[in-house]
């Protein structure tokens, strides 16, 4: 995992006040951070960092995962005034088929550096032949996640993924990069019982973004290694249990086999 911790303080707030996103929670409707982050350009410094990371690494397919649809329309608009990398899109506004062209020249080696994808691109796509995954924002659903790191996860694959999380510091989304990286160490290990946790910690969740204090903070991350580790512990005891049943099953057909055998 590469995190990216950058300033926001360029960044115009809605209202004139202070950095873009400050003491902003994730929309419990839209399950996404960023609700009342300044529209994408020039002076954002993930935009500013993208442009580098592309120049740094000539060579590598990169694929971005957005939560918006607008974030994929403003990165197409200020993309090619800042850099001459190749990119295409991938968003739910394109038919069918202009996605799988842009898919298929991502794919290619002499085609697109770049595939920029608002959330549908997590979902039943697989990138594996892609060297680096960037997070333009995260998730408030840890399933999500998962699904956003499977694009590139997958059997087949060769090397490592490489996930970049470019977060602008005191922000909700700094708190988010904190409570995956830090409460269940999400960027480098599967979460198991992803689905669960949203409904365990989700108020915890939204009060830290909401206030960002740091205690607030701390006691999210402190609250999501215990909760997580419950629910590893429950999983395994269920898998075992499951192992148990399954063997007996199969002593209970061995000993069919073996009275019909007889029986013949």
């Amino acid at each position: 995992v590469h995190p990216v911790p950058l300033d926001a303080a360029l960044l115009p707030s809605p209202s004139g006040r202070g950095a873009a996103g400050e003491g902003v929670a994730p929309s419990a409707g839209r399950g996404t951070w960023g609700e009342g982050v300044a529209h994408i350009g020039a002076r954002d410094p993930r935009v500013t960092w993208l442009v580098q990371f592309l120049t740094d690494h000539p060579d590598d397919k990169v694929l971005l995962i957005t939560s918006q649809k607008a974030d994929v329309f403003a990165l197409q608009e200020v993309l090619p005034t800042l850099t001459t990398v190749p990119f295409a899109a991938f968003h739910e506004n394109l038919t069918m088929t202009t996605r799988d062209k842009n898919a298929a020249w991502f794919a290619q080696p002499g085609g697109a550096r770049l595939l920029i994808c608002s959330e549908i691109g997590s979902e039943g796509r697989n990138f594996q032949f892609a060297k680096h995954l960037v997070l333009f924002d995260l998730p408030r659903d840890p399933g999500v996640l998962e699904q956003r790191i499977g694009r590139l996860d997958r059997i087949g694959r060769r090397g490592d993924v490489h996930v970049h999380i470019p977060y602008l510091r005191r922000t909700a989304h700094e708190v988010l990069f904190r409570w995956y990286h830090e409460g269940f160490d999400a960027f480098r290990n599967s979460l198991l019982g992803a689905d669960a946790y949203l409904e365990l910690l989700g108020d915890d969740l939204d009060r830290a973004c909401a206030g960002l204090i740091p205690d607030a903070v701390d006691g999210l991350i402190e609250k999501t290694r215990s909760t997580a580790a419950h629910v590893r512990e429950s999983l395994e005891r269920g898998r075992d249990r499951l192992l148990e049943l399954n063997g007996r099953r199969t002593e209970q057909a061995r000993e069919m086999i073996r009275a019909i055998e007889a029986a013949e």
